[in-house]
């Protein structure tokens, strides 16, 4: 990755960033639905509120890092960073897996629901 230079690589750097952002897409769009299973009814409105909000900050802030790290580090400290950042969301959504209901959590559900 350090020997990628932009002025000889730009369509490569371009389709990159453009895969890059197909994927976070689907990330972001699914956390939507991992909502809807993490918070309880009562504050899942209050909850996913609260996730976007975060989201929307995270937003703004990683328009400043990125610079800072394009800044300093040039694009191979760059895409180092997209890579460590894409790594921590991987591990964070095989983290929270255990949210997600299955067919047991499901049924354990209706049986709850129903007393």
């Amino acid at each position: 990755m350090l020997g990628l230079d932009i002025s000889h690589n730009a369509g490569l750097v371009i389709a990159g960033f453009g895969v890059h952002g197909f994927f976070v897409n689907a990330v972001q769009t699914s956390l939507y639905g991992l909502c809807a299973h993490v918070y309880p009814t009562e504050v899942r409105a209050t909850g996913m509120a609260t996730a976007l909000a975060f989201g929307r900050m995270g937003g703004i802030l990683s328009a400043f890092i990125g610079a800072a790290v394009i800044t300093f580090g040039g694009l191979p400290g760059f895409l180092v960073m997209l890579g460590a950042g894409m790594a921590a969301a991987v591990i964070a959504l095989l983290l929270v897996r255990s949210h997600l209901p299955g067919k047991k959590s499901s049924a354990r559900l209706a049986t709850a629901n129903a007393h």
